[in-house]
């Protein structure tokens, strides 16, 4: 009976760890969307795996929620809702763990960011800001490295944070990101090609 358990309770970790039901409805629903938007979906599924393993009911100590882990504050911001009115969060809660509400919340975020950036930046550069400030927060960016840094200026005000904290994150997004170009192909709307 004993080894009957170990191995239960072996399986069930593997299911935790590694979901495959539904994982690759999530990938499909993140290629449409971000197709849809103009954004580069490799970026998203990237991110999605980093955040969440693709578990679209995980809640982080933190309190970001869903697939791509968003925030109530991010979403407040990126749907119009005021940050006073608390009314709303336990409906946003729910709603975030909606995948495709996620996804598309997601995907308004990495937008917003694209935007903020304001094309100071391209290739390897571009997609390192926008990763770094997608898992910091804009907010928390700012707080850390004092400013967005100036056009031509790199990323050099990414010094000033935690090199292991902010390495560690862009590079796990950065290798999945090479491991969904290989399975998908470069987006036609890719921060890299």
């Amino acid at each position: 009976m004993k080894p009957f358990k170990k191995s239960a309770i072996f399986f069930v970790l593997v299911l935790i760890h590694f979901p495959v039901w539904g994982k690759i409805e999530y990938e499909k629903m993140i290629i449409e969307q971000s197709n849809s938007r103009a954004m580069d979906f490799n970026l998203l599924l990237a991110i999605a795996h980093a955040e969440s393993n693709f578990r679209p009911k995980v809640v982080s100590f933190r309190g970001a929620v869903g697939l791509c882990q968003i925030t109530i504050p991010v979403a407040k911001d990126r749907l119009g809702y005021s940050h006073k009115d608390r009314s709303k969060d336990a409906a946003l809660h729910k709603r975030l763990l909606n995948p495709a509400e996620n996804i598309k919340i997601a995907l308004l975020h990495l937008a917003w960011i694209d935007k903020h950036l304001n094309k100071r930046f391209k290739g390897t550069d571009r997609f390192r800001m926008i990763v770094a400030i997608y898992n910091a927060g804009y907010r928390n960016f700012i707080n850390k490295t004092g400013r967005l840094p100036r056009l031509g200026e790199g990323t050099k005000p990414m010094e000033k944070w935690k090199v292991k904290e902010r390495d560690g994150y862009i590079s796990k997004v950065s290798k999945s990101y090479m491991r969904f170009v290989n399975k998908y192909g470069h987006s036609k709307f890719s921060l890299l090609k």
